[in-house]
């Protein structure tokens, strides 16, 4: 059997799945632009730390909310439903259901007062479709806690702070591997919100990363996305850098070689769907006079 021309591939680079990883500070615009893909895709957006207040601001389009869906989970350090729910998510065969008011699945309290639930299959999801998981940081605390608690309640606090370092860190990467093996077979579009954090590398030097999990975690695990993202508050605008110009000290990356912070105009939609940057305005001929628009009157002939 002859190769496949890549050629067909790159046209109809919107309908393979693409998975990005968006990370920054707080508040400098992450779930703004993540909200943004409604603008052409139907955004599903899988809420454990109530980001979705971003939508219902004053500067968000409203025209926009039509198309988001929302999955909100309430995750709490004495309640760690984030992780067990998220987990569910990608597990399951079919829909996965939980309460609105407590976020735990199945919930049986709920069920029996007949409250609100909400369900998600992410396996019925297409190109058309973006999983919005906001955010990693949150679902790290979630995990970590429901660790600790269970650790505590077998080992004792004393015993846990030490038994950590040894065991759980390490608890906590496997299940953090699983949900990113289970987000590289989805087949839909995929953008994961963190926060950043320092990092140290494995020559020494520091650089500013995505936050999951432990930090070695943290270090490699951005590689199962196509396009790492880091956005940032410039000037107050804010700023998505996709290469890095500018700036050595940021893990960045992007396989379809747009460098977002050279043209503002361009949004997360682009990034999916493989859309070229605008072409340069062409360069005045040797001796041509550069005429401002509203202008030309006021040039003597």
């Amino acid at each position: 059997m002859a190769g496949v021309s890549l050629k067909p591939l790159k046209e109809n680079r919107g309908f393979e799945p693409q998975r990005i990883l968006l990370y920054g500070r707080p508040k400098t615009g992450k779930t703004f632009a993540a909200g943004k893909l409604a603008r052409k895709y139907k955004v599903h957006y899988v809420g454990i730390e109530n980001g979705h207040d971003v939508f219902l601001g004053a500067d968000f389009p409203e025209e926009l909310l039509d198309n988001i869906m929302l999955y909100n989970i309430k995750d709490k350090k004495d309640l760690p439903v984030g992780i067990e729910t998220s987990m569910a998510i990608f597990r399951a065969k079919g829909p996965a259901r939980w309460c609105t008011a407590h976020g735990k699945l199945n919930c049986q309290i709920c069920t029996k007062a007949q409250k609100e639930f909400v369900d998600l299959d992410v396996r019925t999801l297409t190109a058309n479709d973006v999983l919005v998981f906001d955010s990693l940081t949150q679902l790290t605390d979630s995990c970590k806690n429901l660790i600790w608690g269970e650790a505590i309640d077998y080992l004792g606090e004393d015993a846990v702070k030490e038994k950590m370092e040894r065991d759980h860190y390490g608890q906590m990467g496997n299940i953090m591997r699983e949900i990113f093996s289970y987000i590289q077979q989805l087949p839909c579009h995929v953008v994961c919100i963190s926060h950043e954090q320092e990092l140290e590398m494995s020559d020494k030097s520091k650089r500013l990363g995505p936050i999951c999990g432990t930090q070695n975690f943290s270090k490699q695990f951005s590689r199962v996305f196509s396009h790492l993202i880091y956005s940032e508050l410039k000037n107050g605008k804010y700023v998505l850098n996709s290469m890095g110009i500018g700036k050595n000290n940021i893990d960045v990356g992007t396989r379809s070689g747009i460098a977002l912070e050279k043209y503002p105009e361009m949004d997360l939609c682009d990034v999916i769907s493989g859309t070229r940057p605008p072409a340069p305005p062409p360069a005045a001929k040797p001796g041509a006079t550069i005429v401002k628009p509203g202008v030309a009157g006021l040039i003597k002939k």
